[in-house]
Parts: structure tokens; sequence; C-alpha cells
């Protein structure tokens, strides 16, 4: 039996060479979800019985890298064993190479079929008796193993579902870096202000190479951030103003999109390096530009949090109004003390932090703020704090990056300056405890948060982690309640 499958280069297509009944040829451009449409008549000699031999599993081809796709193929099986399978026959020995040094096709067809047809001096040919598992599994082919054993359909198929997987992670790659190249750009705002324009306009507006941004603006049309608009020109699509352009909306996402393209990339490449060693690299060490835009980052989750927190957060929002304290733990460029001190005109605010970088920008920021006279930063420990001064503390997204045998002591500090029965807030991603809660949609944030922040020494807590924590820490009564989806968990504690 030889069945191969054939295609020309302008029109892909699938026949059934003799001696199998003839079917007329018919395009075939396959996706990742086509199998082969015929079946193999049974039975076909040669082959193993209760094997799933008559079993085609699916070809994971795609038109536009088809031959490549077949190539590859082999390094999808792992070798069979020669415990699995009874002997059988080798193949033969391969004959002397061709006179342009490549092997004949006689050294490369299974004992009793033809040799591989060729169509067209670039098609490709590939025996449909290579999916069916033989005895031990050989079988003889240009660039193949010697033994090959191609998986069950369903692993084919779990296969084919990962596949899909990757592509999207790649397009997203592509999509997040080509938006923070906007950004930084200003390209956004170009169009933002032009309303439409070619990328070439664009290219001479900023003083850009217009190849590059010609790629981009395309890119972006691809990945749906741009439209097509008149002849050759490119406008914002539907939404993207409110996403790259607009700080004052909850929906602006510019910050993050700058970190993964500016920050993480370079953490990122450094990954296998601490995977060995094991010698975290600390964010301090880019510098001024990522403390503001973390700042910008979390300033519409400060500002809905203090907009909430007279309203639903009545443990510590009616002391705070009442022109109590707030300590904030690890408190960065200090936009939470600036928004409370904003919303709560009687509200007062210490921040504590031990990078001096953002302590600077946060007095900097408290200053032009004109809340200077209520709120302060200091690049302090918190053991310095007095005791019984604050009337509520909170570590907003910051206690993951207290290094692990810092924590306890850091938040005994913070019970000590607490007066009796004041509360402390933790807003934090709790990590899964298990790879069974990993599955689960709300660890999503949490997972995606402690690989990025992996390098800087970050260990994102569990549940049952913090909770234990703030126990031995001298905190008695624990409170839990999930924001934003259950994605975010604020946990409230006091001594009572």
């Amino acid at each position: 039996m030889l069945a191969s499958i054939a295609f020309e280069l302008g029109q892909p297509f699938i026949e059934i060479k003799e001696p199998l009944p003839r079917t007329e040829p018919f395009p075939a451009r396959l996706n990742f979800d086509s199998r082969l449409p015929f079946d193999i008549p049974e039975p076909v000699s040669g082959l193993a019985p209760g094997r799933d031999n008559d079993v085609l599993a699916p070809l994971p081809v795609e038109s536009n890298h088809f031959e490549h796709r077949l190539a590859e193929l082999p390094r999808l099986a792992p070798p069979v064993s020669d415990e699995d399978e009874p002997p059988t026959e080798e193949a033969p020995e391969a004959e002397p190479v061709g006179e342009h040094g490549q092997p004949r096709h006689q050294a490369h067809h299974a004992p009793g079929t033809r040799p591989l047809h060729r169509s067209g001096a670039r098609a490709g040919c590939l025996h449909l008796a290579a999916f069916y598992r033989r005895p031990r599994g050989h079988y003889a082919g240009p660039g193949w193993p010697a033994k090959v054993r191609l998986p069950p359909v369903a692993e084919y198929d779990a296969a084919l579902e990962r596949m899909r997987s990757a592509s999207a992670w790649f397009a997203g790659a592509i999509a997040i870096s080509a938006t923070g190249v906007g950004i930084e750009l200003g390209l956004f705002e170009a169009l933002r202000e032009k309303g439409a324009a070619t990328p070439a306009a664009l290219a001479a507006m900023l003083s850009l190479d217009p190849h590059a941004v010609g790629v981009w603006a395309m890119t972006l049309v691809h990945h749906g951030l741009l439209d097509p608009a008149g002849v050759g020109e490119v406008a914002l699509a539907a939404g993207v103003e409110l996403l790259v352009c607009d700080p004052r909306t909850p929906l602006y996402m510019a910050p993050l999109f700058e970190f993964h393209s500016r920050f993480l990339g370079r953490d990122f490449a450094e990954l296998p390096r601490f995977f060995r060693e094991g010698d975290p690299r600390p964010p301090a060490r880019h510098g001024l530009p990522l403390v503001r835009n973390v700042a910008a980052q979390t300033a519409a989750m400060q500002e809905a949090f203090v907009s909430a927190m007279s309203s639903e957060l009545p443990e510590a929002g009616e002391a705070l109004a009442a022109g109590g304290l707030l300590l904030d733990a690890g408190c960065g460029a200090g936009g939470l003390g600036i928004r409370l001190c904003q919303q709560l005109p009687a509200a007062r605010y210490l921040g504590v932090d031990l990078d001096e970088l953002a302590v600077a920008e946060a007095k900097e920021r408290i200053a032009a703020a004109g809340v200077a006279e209520r709120a302060r930063v200091e690049a302090m420990a918190l053991e310095a704090v007095l005791n019984g001064s604050a009337d509520a503390a909170i570590f907003f997204l910051s206690l993951h990056e207290f290094p692990p045998g810092t924590r306890l002591p850091s938040l005994v500090a913070v019970r000590q300056a607490l007066r009796p029965g004041a509360w402390l807030l933790v807003l934090e991603e709790l990590y899964p405890a298990t790879p069974l809660e990993a599955l689960a949609e709300r660890s999503r944030a949490a997972i995606q948060f402690q690989y990025e922040e992996l390098l800087w020494g970050s260990h994102l807590l569990t549940r049952a982690g913090l909770d234990s924590l703030l126990r031995e820490a001298g905190f008695t009564e624990i409170v839990n309640r999930p924001m934003l989806g259950g994605n975010v968990d604020l946990v409230l504690a006091r001594v009572s």
C-alpha cells in the first residue's frame, strides 16, 4: 500500500495514489482542526492488530507552513522501546546516494511499497503508512528517525489545543510590544490629535523610520487597536483612546503596557540565571522610571479604594474621616496618601518605605498636591513608628515585597503602632496553595503577579500563610473580603 499527501505551492491538494481506490483530487487547505477526509479500508496488511492501527491521527498542518509541519511530524513522536513490541524485520539499508549527494527515493520507502512520488520540483510527500503503528514502529524516510511511533488521536488533539494556545501567546507578546512602542514614541497620541494618517505621515511628524512605523501600523491593525481609514491611512480603533491615551479613566492601561515592554523584558531575560543561582535582582535597579510606572499602574485602584473607604470600610474609614492617622507600610510614591487626604479633608497620613528613590518621589508629589500639612513619607523601618500612634494601617499590595524573614517583625511593629482596637488592612493577591487551586480563574492574577516579580525576590502569600502570619504577629480577629471578583483579597485584622 502507498498513500501519500502531495501538494503544490500554488494549490495544495490531497490525493490517494494507487493501489487504494482512486479518488479525485480536491482542495485541502488544512487548519489545526483538520483530519484527513478519507478512511483507509480495513484490513490493512502489515499492521499490528489491536493497536488502533486503523485510526488516522489528525494532521497538525496549516496551509502557510504545510511542508515544514510535515517535516517536523516525526519530532512529535517518542521512539518505541524494544521491550514494547515484538521483533520484526528491519528496514532495508539505504542505497548509495545520488549524484547530487541526496539519498535515492528507493532507499527511503518501506518494504513492499513504491518510491515516494514527487509532484513538482518543490512539492513534498509523506507516506500515510507513517501514521500507523507498525511493529516496533520503524519507518525509513529522509530525515526521519529509525523508529517512529505516533501517539493516539486523543493525544494529538490535546497537542493541537496547546498549539492554538501557544499561537495566541506569541501573538499577544507581539501586540504588547507594539502597543508599548506606540505609547513610548507618541504614535497613539499623534493619531489621537490627527484623527487618521498614513504611516509615512506619522513617521515624518515624529522623526521616526517610515518602514518601522509602517510595520507597527499593520501589526496593530491586525490586532484590532488601529482601524484602516481612507487610502493607506490608519486611525485609533473604538475604545483605544481610553485604553492608552486618557489617564483619567479606570480603563487606562498604558502604564501596564509600558511595564511589560520596558521593564519585564529585561527581567525575563535574567530568569534562567536566577533559577540556577537564586540571587534576586531588586526592582530598585530600574530606578525612578519604575517607581513612577508602578504609581501610575496603581492610581485607579487607589482612587477606588479610598472612595469606598468611608461607606464600605467603616472599620477604618470612620476613624480616618474624624482626623485619624493612616500608616501605609511600603508606601512607594505615596499615591494612596495623596488621594486619602484629598477625599477625607481631616485624615492624616504617614507613609513608610525603605526605597529612598520612592520616598523622594512621594515627598515631591505630596508637596505638589498641596497636602503636605497632613501627609508625610519617611525612609525608615516600621519599628521606628511610635507605638499606639496609628488609627489604621495598611499594606497596599506591598506585603509580598517584604523579604520572608522580615514579614513577622514588620507585622508585629505595625500591631504595636496601632491604637487598641484599630484595624490593619492587607490588600494582596493571594497565591494558590496547590496545583489544583492554580486551575481556578481567580488564581490568574496572583500567578501572573508572582511570575512578573519573581526576579525581584517577591514571595506571594497563600490564604492560609497570611492567616498564620497574622496570628503569629498577635492579631486575634481576622476578616477576609474578596475584591475585584475575587482576584484581590482585602484582609482585615486587629487585636480584639
